[in-house]
């Protein structure tokens, strides 16, 4: 039987891609008064994604020419808009779509929820 070698190291073995920031040294007088400078500025409509204590699993069906339109906006532009992944940019449009609707049948206040399976489930009868 022949003995196989010992696998060699990889030289990126534990560093990686992401670093954290260095330590802030503590602020001179000078800079504590100096305005503060941005390199760069994210558009006011940025959402804001709140933590939530868990996601689950959505799924529905959309014409295929919407969903290449839609996965191509968020491949094109998502990123600009401060949307991480294309799970993020569904939920953000969805509420805001759902916002819309509780403004305008339900007072504002949030619909009751609904437990799956629920509702009206299936393609439409025609």
């Amino acid at each position: 039987m022949v003995k196989r070698p010992a696998p060699l190291k990889s030289s990126l073995a534990g560093s990686s891609p992401v670093t954290a920031a260095p330590a802030k040294p503590a602020e001179t007088p000078a800079e504590a008064t100096a305005p503060a400078r941005t390199t760069a500025s994210k558009p006011a409509s940025v959402p804001v994604f709140k933590k939530k204590a868990a996601k689950t699993k959505v799924a529905y069906y959309q014409d295929a020419e919407d969903a290449e339109r839609v996965r191509g906006g968020f491949q094109q532009v998502g990123h600009l808009e401060g949307y991480q992944t294309f799970s993020d940019f569904h939920a953000a449009v969805v509420m805001r779509e759902i916002e819309r609707l509780e403004a305008k049948y339900n007072d504002g206040k949030p619909f009751q929820g609904a437990a799956p399976r629920t509702g009206r489930l299936g393609r439409p009868l025609e």
